[in-house]
C-alpha cells in the first residue's frame, strides 16, 4: 500500500542538503542555529538551539538517538535551513505506517513551530532531501498560525505532486502578560 504519490524523485544536489543526527546539528552551536532562527523571522523559544538541546537531554534515550535533522546549505556553504525530524511508527487511518514529524513532537507542549529557514532558502531542495527517506506520511503538529516557512515548504511539496491535508486541532490561548517578570510577581 502506498499513500503518497511523488511525480519524481529528485534528491537535492550533493552537498546542498545533509541528513545528520540531531546531535550533529546541535553541534553547530547556538550562534549558527539561533542566528538562522532570527533571520527566519519566526523566532520563538520552542525553536531555539537551547530548546532542542534541552529536549535531547529530557527525552527518552531512544527518542533522542533517533532524532535527525536535514541541514540545507546556501551558496557559500552556510546553513540556510534546519529541519529537525524523527521517523516513527504511527497509525494512519488505522494502519501502522512510518510517519515523519518534528524531532520531539509536543514534548513541553510547543505551540508555535515552523521550519527554521532563511527567507531565501530553497525549500524545494528540502522537500527533495526528505523525499528519499522511508516515510508514508508527514505529520507536523503545533504549527504556528503564520508559519511562513511551513507554507513555503508545503508549496514545494505540492509541486512534487504530494497530497496535502490540513486539520486544525485547536487554537492556543493568548494571555496579556506584564512586561517583565518583576511586574508579574508584583501584580
Amino acid at each position: 500500500m502506498h499513500w503518497r504519490t511523488a511525480m519524481t524523485t529528485a534528491v537535492a544536489p550533493s552537498g546542498l542538503a545533509d541528513d545528520v543526527a540531531l546531535a550533529e546539528a546541535l553541534a553547530l552551536g547556538p550562534d549558527v542555529w539561533d542566528g538562522l532562527l532570527t533571520r527566519s523571522g519566526a523566532a520563538n523559544p520552542f525553536m531555539t538551539w537551547a530548546w532542542h538541546r534541552a529536549c535531547v537531554d529530557a527525552a527518552p534515550p531512544e527518542a533522542a538517538a533517533s532524532s535527525r535533522a536535514v541541514l540545507l546549505r546556501g551558496g557559500a556553504g552556510s546553513v540556510a535551513a534546519i529541519f529537525p525530524y524523527r521517523l516513527q511508527s504511527d497509525a494512519f487511518w488505522g494502519l501502522p505506517v512510518t510517519t515523519m514529524g518534528w524531532a520531539f513532537g509536543d514534548l513541553g507542549c510547543p505551540d508555535h513551530l515552523d521550519i527554521i529557514a532563511s527567507p531565501e532558502s530553497d525549500l524545494d531542495a528540502l522537500a527533495g532531501a526528505l523525499e528519499s527517506l522511508p516515510w508514508v506520511a508527514v505529520r507536523l503538529g503545533s504549527v504556528a498560525e503564520r508559519a511562513s516557512n511551513v507554507e513555503r515548504w508545503l508549496e514545494a511539496c505540492k509541486r512534487r505532486g504530494w497530497t496535502i491535508r490540513r486539520r486544525r486541532v485547536g487554537r492556543c490561548l493568548y494571555l496579556d502578560l506584564p512586561e517583565s517578570w518583576e511586574a508579574y510577581l508584583g501584580g
